[in-house]
C-alpha cells in the first residue's frame, strides 16, 4: 500500500507541475503528432483542415464551428470528416461544452475509416461523458481501447481518465491499479 500510495503521489506531482490541463484533457492536443497523416486528399480539403486545426489550436471556437460548417458544405465524402469532427469536440469540450463535444466525437466515429485513429476518438469520447458525469458510459467508451496501441503520454492519460472514473463508481481497487499504472508511465518518460 505504501509503493502505491508513493507512484500516486508521483502521479499528482507530476500533473502539477505539467501545463495547467486537466489530467484527462483530450489526447489529440498536437495533433498529427502521433497519427500519420491523411493521404491522398484534394489539396482544398487539406488547405481547409489545416485552419481548422489552427483555429482549435489558437482556441477560436466561433472560428472552428464556421470552418467545420463550411468544410462539411464543401467535403461531405471527405476522408478527413472524422479528423475534422474531432476537432470540432476538442474546441468544444476546450470551451466547456461537453455535451457538444460528445455529439461530435460520435459523429467522428461514425465518420472514420481509420483504425488507428478510433482509440483517440474514444478516448476523447470517454473525456466528454466523464465530464458530464456519465461515468458507466466513459468506462465503457475506454474498454474499447487497447492501451498498448497508444503512445506512452496517451496510455498514461487512459490510465488516469479510466482511475479517476474508476473512483467515481466506488471501484477503489481498480481505481488504485489504474493510478499505478499511469504513475508507471511517467516513470518511463
Amino acid at each position: 500500500m505504501c509503493c502505491v500510495l508513493g507512484v500516486l503521489g508521483l502521479v499528482l506531482a507530476k500533473c502539477a507541475s505539467g501545463p495547467r490541463v486537466s489530467p484527462y484533457t483530450p489526447s489529440l492536443q498536437d495533433p498529427g503528432k502521433d497519427i500519420p497523416a491523411l493521404k491522398g486528399l484534394k489539396d482544398s480539403e487539406e488547405r481547409e483542415l489545416k485552419a481548422i486545426q489552427q483555429a482549435f489550436l489558437r482556441a477560436e471556437t466561433e472560428e472552428l464551428r464556421n470552418r467545420v460548417s463550411a468544410f462539411e458544405k464543401h467535403h461531405s465524402k471527405s476522408r478527413a470528416l472524422s479528423r475534422v469532427y474531432n476537432y470540432l469536440g476538442l474546441g468544444e469540450l476546450q470551451a466547456r461544452r461537453p455535451l457538444q463535444a460528445g455529439h461530435a466525437f460520435r459523429k467522428a466515429l461514425t465518420q472514420n475509416k481509420e483504425s488507428a485513429f478510433k482509440p483517440y476518438l474514444l478516448y476523447n469520447l470517454a473525456a466528454c461523458q466523464y465530464e458530464l458525469g456519465q461515468f458507466q458510459e466513459a468506462g465503457t467508451s475506454l474498454t474499447e481501447i487497447n492501451a498498448q496501441s497508444l503512445a506512452p503520454v496517451n496510455r498514461f492519460k487512459f490510465y488516469y481518465l479510466r482511475g479517476l472514473i474508476s473512483q467515481k463508481k466506488n471501484e477503489t481497487q481498480s481505481s488504485l491499479e489504474d493510478f499505478f499504472r499511469a504513475g508507471q508511465m511517467l516513470v518511463q518518460s
